[in-house]
């Protein structure tokens, strides 16, 4: 077992640190959440505009946040503005509760799969088996705290660890809270 990359473990601690966004949308007035989601997701599109747009300009964001980007991140979207795309849109096309419960579970369950992934298993750099089941146990965990009945729980959670198996740079991303909020609202 070998410890995460630095830019690893950082960027694990900063999608988890985001599930604090569907906390706050559960307990907030509605409107207050959208404000607060708009407002995250202004901020990750901001900075990935200039990123992108004009490195120069993006000079003191990279000294303060640069370790956080992966290579293949120099001529696309951040992972971190995917998720608050998916956020947003979760927020906007779902009903609030299930949205709530979506990003959170997208928080937590994203980076206990790469875990658990990079941690018990061989295959580096590729999603694993090991990452999915980890996936599905702490999404059934959170939905479970979060006192969702068992069986929505369940087979939400399962969809969630298969939305986190989706292939392509960030796309997990975009599709597990969308999957998750879809899967709570269905089945509720």
């Amino acid at each position: 077992m070998t410890a995460p990359a630095p830019r690893e473990g950082g960027r694990r601690a900063v999608h988890l640190a985001s599930g604090l966004l569907g906390v706050a949308a559960a307990v907030v007035p509605d409107r207050a959440a959208t404000i607060l989601l708009a407002t995250a997701f202004g901020i990750a599109l901001l900075i990935d505009a200039v990123r992108l747009l004009a490195p120069r300009r993006a000079r003191p964001v990279l000294a303060l946040a640069g370790s956080l980007y992966r290579p293949d991140e120099q001529r696309r979207l951040s992972g971190a503005t995917l998720l608050m795309t998916a956020y947003v849109g979760t927020w906007l096309l779902f009903p609030p509760v299930a949205a709530a419960r979506a990003i959170v579970v997208a928080a937590v369950a994203d980076p206990a799969a790469a875990l658990a992934g990079s941690r018990w298993s061989r295959a580096r750099g590729r999603k694993t088996w090991v990452g999915s089941a980890a996936a599905f146990a702490v999404a059934l965990v959170v939905l479970l705290v979060w006192r969702t009945a068992l069986p929505v729980s369940v087979l939400a959670a399962l969809v969630a660890a298969l939305a986190e198996r989706v292939p392509g740079a960030g796309l997990d991303n975009l599709a597990l809270p969308l999957a998750t909020a879809s899967a709570l609202t269905a089945l509720s």
